[in-house]
């Protein structure tokens, strides 16, 4: 039938040039071959397809071996220390885990920029593809594909998370892309949950997504970008340093890292696998304040870094009441001193 021949496993190439001068196990023109399969009707097994977030992300950190030396991240992960070996730091010898890794391009272009991957996915078709296409790679003769990229299935949500996966230490790099589209809350909680379990403060998240995001995701608005707020700290990656084929196709990569006022476990509780909000009343007062900074800043009546450095450090704000007490105090004291000196 029509939609048999329509989902016939195919093959398709990607490009990356810049692949030639950090691998020496990629072809001249650093070429990657993956398979693939039109997903067939609705959402399911949407992860057998290749998508454009995926090559987009692939492409740019082929050409930034050392990440914080990109402009764009040498501030957020360095801070001012510009001249530090934060940004020579390559992608080689991190541990690396990738969340919805579908047909595995991403994951494969990671492995050969040095870094030790996890390609994970909770579909079990699509993981058989993925195993397919990470072993086809031309790796050396004397290892494996499971050797550079292990391939795990993983329901995100799901407790014990570094143990699942084999990992004794919180990973390196995350990379996840077009995982938060259409509108589900609920998967999209238990994939913060994942991420917050597989991070720490040096732990780096890279995003990608392209057309058919949730809504807002794009501007890091929205109900997922209001649960990473809470843990993570992020920015955007400007996209004159995208694929120049890309720049107007729609696709967008965040960077996320820990955020610093955080540790776990004494401020993050993870039940059943689920993350519990902030502890008690902090956690509803929080949400409160990030409603409020967001609701202004889009008003434009509040500097964004400010108020929200303010919110994310909870500290109570003053009323009028209070600011009148504070300011008659004040005066009262200054009449005070003039007597003294009189």
């Amino acid at each position: 039938t029509l939609d048999v021949a329509t989902r016939q496993r195919r093959e398709r190439t990607f490009a990356f040039p810049a692949l030639t001068h950090v691998d020496p196990l990629s072809s001249t023109d650093g070429n990657v071959t993956i398979a693939w399969q039109p997903a067939g009707r609705g959402l399911a097994h949407t992860g057998l397809a290749p998508w454009d977030a995926s090559y987009v992300l692939a492409e740019w950190m082929s050409r930034h071996p050392c990440p914080a030396s990109a402009p764009a991240l040498q501030q957020f992960l360095c801070g001012n220390d510009g001249n530090s070996t934060c940004t020579r730091q390559q992608w080689g010898g991190r541990h690396g885990v990738e969340l919805g890794a579908g047909v595995g391009l991403l994951s494969i272009v990671a492995a050969r920029l040095g870094v030790s991957m996890v390609a994970t996915d909770g579909d079990d078709a699509v993981l058989d593809l993925l195993r397919e296409n990470v072993n086809r790679q031309q790796w050396s003769e004397t290892q494996t594909g499971e050797e550079h990229v292990r391939v795990r299935q993983l329901k995100w949500g799901a407790p014990d998370v570094l143990d699942m996966l084999g990992l004794t230490a919180p990973a390196g790099l995350i990379l996840a892309t077009g995982v938060v589209y259409g509108g589900d809350p609920e998967g999209w909680a238990g994939l913060v949950d994942t991420m917050v379990q597989l991070s720490d403060r040096e732990t780096l998240v890279l995003l990608a997504h392209g057309q058919g995001a949730a809504p807002g995701l794009h501007r890091t608005e929205g109900p997922f970008f209001d649960r990473v707020a809470v843990y993570f700290e992020y920015t955007t990656i400007p996209l004159h340093t995208l694929h120049p084929s890309y720049r107007r196709s729609g696709c967008v990569i965040h960077a996320l890292r820990r955020r610093l006022d955080l540790t776990t476990p004494d401020a993050i509780r993870t039940t059943n696998g689920c993350i519990a909000a902030l502890d008690g009343q902090r956690g509803k007062r929080a949400k409160r304040k990030r409603a409020a900074v967001v609701a202004a800043t889009r008003k434009g009546s509040v500097p964004r870094e400010d108020e929200s450095t303010r919110a994310l450090n909870d500290e109570p704000s003053q009323g009028p009441k209070t600011k009148k007490k504070k300011e008659k105090k004040n005066n009262n004291n200054n009449d005070n001193n003039k007597k003294k000196k009189i």
